[in-house]
């Protein structure tokens, strides 16, 4: 990593020492296709393989992050999901210098 990064790496670390989030069981790979519907009701949540005990934003930053190409589901995941947006620039900040989990 270029020393570039570093400012990034800093303010991701604070975030994480700082975190105050609880800490609940999620799906942890929420995406439209794992919803299935029934008209306008939803039925079931299918994938459940990536599901833990995760920080109360996780859900959120990992379904707006699930696909980048789908412009579609990003507009709308704060519909039904509490948004953390500070949450999610940090998220953009891990996925960049470290991947995917």
């Amino acid at each position: 990593m270029s020393p570039d990064g570093l400012p990034d790496i800093n303010k991701l670390l604070t975030f994480y020492q700082n975190s105050q989030f609880s800490t609940s069981l999620m799906h942890g790979d929420l995406n439209s296709p794992n919803i299935l519907v029934d008209g306008d009701k939803i039925v079931g949540i299918v994938d459940w393989d990536t599901c833990g005990w995760y920080p109360e934003y996780w859900e959120y930053t990992t379904a707006w992050n699930v696909n980048p190409y789908n412009v579609f589901w990003r507009d709308e995941v704060g519909k039904f999901l509490e948004e953390y947006p500070e949450a999610l620039r940090m998220e953009e900040i891990r996925l960049k210098y470290f991947g995917d989990i």
